[in-house]
């Protein structure tokens, strides 16, 4: 990467801001001078801009640390240690989160050194410590994630069981629901591990675990797909049923994944790793949030209907953004009423949508008390969109659930006249490849990073990051395309390495 030294640091600390959680520490002062080749009062001044902005936080005597976080102080943390010792941490934390893979290549000692003005020798002992840790594999001049063995075909196979409840639709959890191209990862890394895919219904369980019983042999791992609040129960005895079984075999004990869907897990099951999609659409928020933030806008449309889903998701979005900037202008908008009488109905409909939407004031209420009345205010009922640019001209993106209204809103808006991204830029929180054509710009959740992390809780041959709840730690990404303003600095480049 080219560029003034400060230009470098703001670059890698909008990188951090987008894969770090909330609450995560940065180097010192002193260590970021020595990373970037600025003096201690440079990297001070360009930390307050961040800090002044709500998303870093400066505790003294304690560090620099990601705001966001849920608890008010950040975890007790170790002294620094050298700069070889946190090179060496910060790619750990990368191969435990998935960012950097087992089997993929560390980078070039020359190309760290360059572009965060380490010295080489610090990169070679973090290099070494790893070695010495047995995390990677030095071929040649190339240190490699995992032992060697592991880039060839594993000749042994062992079975791994995709259980669904109620229903054998094993199209819909590779082909057509969010999570599709995350199973497609993992099954592709349990692949290459040994690890095979097979697939029945949590219903047969019983009948299955009398053929283990007499076969004495138990599967090695087991991913319940997509599992409801009110069918937790039935799934969490069948469970319980498969590890008693491994118990009684003097088996090791397999290794269990729950993709959650949403609401409270309890009791929850000892060792079980949970993949919760609701805590997704929470990174995927926050991610969205810290991109507005970045780019200076301090009002923004959000398009919802009555659904308990986009209502929760536009509360999400609220909460996040709040936090970061409690001025924010955010502006909920409902689209469909064509007269006075009909929005005046339709508010009402969606605001009783509020009230019955499960959760909404926690999630308003994720970081400071916020009652669902404050929501309801803020609603927007239009006709469409021309009323809606003409109510909210302030309002400089707008924001979707879904990418046909949003690939609606480019349309409209081109036709309109209207110049996009400069006048108007417009994000979706899918990505639907029937609208690739539109350039539509869009935040989306990390499924190559998901389905790496799912695969690797079943393999465990790692600790797989989690969250302070628990849940396997996620990412998400924003992908600027014609639709929404670039960035005004040069990107850090997919080193994939959080320091």
């Amino acid at each position: 990467m080219t560029g003034r030294p400060s230009a470098k640091l703001r670059a890698w600390l909008e990188r951090q801001l987008g894969v770090l959680a909330p609450g995560q520490r940065l180097p010192t002062d002193p260590q970021l001078a020595e990373m970037f080749g600025l003096s201690e009062i440079t990297v001070r001044r360009i930390l307050k801009t961040y800090r002044d902005r709500h998303m870093l936080s400066r505790i003294p005597g304690k560090g620099t640390f990601v705001a966001g976080s849920e608890s008010e102080e950040p975890p007790e943390l170790e002294t620094p240690g050298t700069s070889a010792e946190n090179i060496a941490d910060h790619i750990l934390n990368s191969i435990h989160s998935g960012m950097i893979r087992r089997g993929q290549a560390l980078p070039p000692v020359k190309q760290v050194v360059y572009r965060f003005n380490v010295s080489p020798g610090s990169v070679r002992q973090a290099y070494k410590i790893l070695e010495g840790q047995g995390l990677v594999t030095r071929v040649g001049r190339t240190f490699w994630v995992g032992d060697f063995t592991e880039a060839m075909t594993p000749e042994r196979t062992r079975d791994v069981l995709l259980l669904m409840h109620d229903s054998s639709d094993y199209q819909a959890v590779f082909e057509d629901e969010q999570l599709a191209q995350a199973y497609q990862r993992m099954e592709r890394e349990l692949l290459a591990r040994g690890f095979v895919l097979q697939f029945d219904n949590t219903a047969n369980l019983d009948r299955l675990l009398r053929y283990w019983r007499a076969q004495r042999r138990l599967p090695a791992g087991f991913i319940f797909h997509r599992v409801l609040e009110q069918k937790y129960e039935q799934v969490r005895v069948r469970m319980v049923r498969v590890l008693r079984l491994a118990e009684m075999l003097g088996q090791p004990r397999p290794a269990m994944l729950l993709d959650w869907w949403t609401g409270e897990i309890r009791p929850r099951v000892g060792g079980v790793h949970i993949l919760s999609r609701g805590n997704l659409s929470t990174i995927t928020a926050r991610v969205l949030a810290q991109y507005l933030m970045r780019m200076g806008y301090g009002e923004a449309c959000f398009f919802v209907d009555d659904a308990s889903a986009s209502l929760a998701w536009a509360g999400k979005l609220r909460a996040e953004l709040k936090h970061l900037r409690p001025a924010f202008a955010f502006r909920p908008v409902v689209l469909g009423a064509r007269h006075t009488r009909e929005k005046a109905a339709l508010a009402a409909h969606v605001r009783a949508g509020m009230d019955k939407t499960r959760f909404l004031e926690p999630i308003l209420g994720k970081y400071q008390p916020v009652p669902v009345a404050d929501f309801k205010n803020e609603l927007v009922v239009a006709t469409d969109y021309d009323e809606v640019r003409r109510r909210l001209p302030a309002a400089g993106i707008w924001v979707f659930q879904r990418d046909r209204p949003a690939a609606a809103a480019v349309e409209w808006g081109r036709a309109s006249g209207i110049e996009i991204p400069q006048q108007l830029s417009i994000v979706s929180h899918q990505r639907t490849p029937a609208y690739y054509h539109l350039g539509l710009s869009c935040c989306f959740p990390d499924y190559e990073q998901i389905g790496y992390q799912m695969a690797h809780a079943i393999i465990g041959d790692f600790p797989v990051a989690t969250t302070s709840k628990g849940f396997i730690r996620t990412n998400a990404l924003v992908a600027e395309r014609l639709t929404t303003r670039r960035l005004p600095w040069e990107p850090v480049g997919e080193l994939g390495i959080d320091y």
